[in-house]
């Protein structure tokens, strides 16, 4: 994932040993940087200053990669390891996770792929529970089908530990058309995919267990598909979205506050440029999608919804990245009272974002809101020197504060090349993060920080993935 996720929205949007402590300094990641690379690329917290996190990581012998699991627990990152199992399975050395989510501390399910003797990419999922990790399994159901190359995408939403559903995509072997399927884990045991052929999917939330929703598109439509009560129905148009055949809208983020009150967003052609549209379902029924007020004003070309989250029904925050003169800026917006404010660039990332003309490009990639008005952010930007730098914003009582670069990261990313896709708030004020920057000799090596208090800490590499880079 670390190769291709820093850039993945913006190129989309215009085409359709020891951990370093705090205050560490980039020579002592320059001492280990030959080992090999790691990023993290799924986190989330269930409760302050416990997460569960994972990601993928490679030795100096290539090809080898493996994933690794981690864990903070009242605070303190823990010292990765691998996860268990996941040898047996990719034995073409090649894996990633995709998605995890956790219903409470300990009890996270979590799903993506491994390659199997033939290179062949096979979907996977695994769940913890109790803080312990099983073995990941094939999703039953998916042996005649191919993980799509060169993005599989994938995630899961676990509203109560033991009870997730999952979306990922796929091909058959006869065709190079892709589709989507969804499987669904009730109570610890995970079931059968089901295909839902000629539809690819972005996005998906569970409101409860048994009620969820995945949002994406079909050949000309937007679409959402619901599962009620444990059973998935068909894919139904977004209303008020019209059918375009030369750019296809699709939804690209759901959220669920509750089972029937949930918030899509995503994106439509208006003329030659790609505008953002919001729906929001009350009670079961879908209302008719709006253009994403004060996104016009801002975007001369082409947009995108990154992530969304509905802490409670009617109170919602999406964040993405839109099109100016200058190139990509970062931008967030909320919606209070079952009402949509304007979009508005991220406060303080204009004076972070100082990329010169192609290079100039900044994005929220993750957010999280445990409450209404009281939520985090993340993305990237890219500084006077054309590097790719990370930054953090908080949002407390409906006011966005300014945004800053991840601290400590100035001193790790000393190859200028760093990403965040994941953030994720326990509650208000106390989140984690965490993605990958690029060491002084170009390797990707992972990272984590913390907000507690209202605080961010200093972010520090992963704890024991050094160790796992050298076998």
């Amino acid at each position: 994932m670390r190769r291709y996720l820093a850039g993945l929205t913006a190129a989309t949007v215009l085409g359709s040993c020891a951990a370093l402590l705090p205050g560490a300094t980039a020579a002592a990641t320059q001492a280990r940087s030959a080992d090999g690379y790691a990023d993290i690329s799924v986190m989330s917290c269930a409760a302050p200053g416990d997460c569960s996190a994972g990601g993928d990581y490679e030795g100096s012998t290539y090809p080898s990669g493996e994933l690794f699991v981690v864990a903070e627990n009242h605070g303190t990152w823990g010292t990765a390891r691998e996860l268990p199992g996941i040898g047996a399975l990719n034995v073409g050395k090649g894996a990633e996770f995709l998605s995890m989510s956790c219903a409470s501390v300990g009890n996270c399910g979590a799903v993506g792929f491994y390659t199997d003797h033939s290179q062949e990419r096979r979907a996977f999922a695994v769940s913890e529970k109790g803080g312990k990790w099983g073995k990941p399994l094939e999703i039953a159901g998916t042996r005649t089908w191919q993980v799509v190359a060169p993005v599989p995408i994938m995630a899961v939403s676990c509203p109560s530990p033991g009870n997730c559903a999952a979306y990922g995509t796929y091909a058959t072997f006869t065709s190079s058309s892709s589709h989507a399927f969804v499987v669904s884990e009730v109570r610890g045991t995970w079931g059968k995919a089901r295909a839902v052929p000629g539809v690819k999917l972005n996005a998906l939330s569970c409101g409860s267990a048994g009620n969820c929703v995945a949002g994406g598109f079909s050949a000309t439509r937007a679409v959402l598909v619901t599962e009620a009560r444990g059973k998935w129905g068909s894919p139904a148009p977004v209303p008020g979205i019209a059918a375009n055949q030369t750019v296809a809208p699709q939804v690209s983020a759901v959220s669920c506050a509750s089972a029937g009150n949930c918030a899509a967003g995503g994106s439509y052609q208006v003329g030659d440029d790609i505008q953002l549209f919001v729906t929001s379902e009350r009670d079961g029924k879908w209302e008719t999608a709006e253009e994403l007020p004060g996104i016009a004003a801002l975007n001369i070309g082409g947009a995108s919804f990154s992530s969304l989250s509905c802490p409670s029904a009617g109170n919602c925050t999406g964040g993405g990245t839109y099109v100016d003169a200058a190139g990509f800026d970062a931008f967030v917006a909320d919606e209070q009272g079952g009402t949509w404010g304007d979009a508005q660039e991220v406060p303080g990332t204009g004076a972070l974002n100082l990329g010169s003309p192609g290079f100039h490009a900044a994005e929220v990639t993750a957010l999280s809101c445990r409450s209404a008005g009281n939520c985090a952010a993340g993305g990237y930007y890219t500084d006077s020197a054309n590097d790719t730098q990370v930054f953090v914003d908080t949002e407390v009582s409906g006011s966005w504060g300014t945004a800053i670069e991840v601290p400590g990261t100035s001193s790790l990313n000393a190859g200028g090349n760093a990403s965040l896709p994941v953030l994720s708030c326990g509650s208000a004020g106390n989140c984690g993060a965490g993605g990958f920057y690029a060491d002084a000799a170009l390797h990707d090596q992972a990272f984590v920080v913390t907000l507690a208090g209202g605080t961010w800490g200093t972010a520090i590499e992963v704890p024991g993935t050094a160790a796992l880079e050298r076998g």
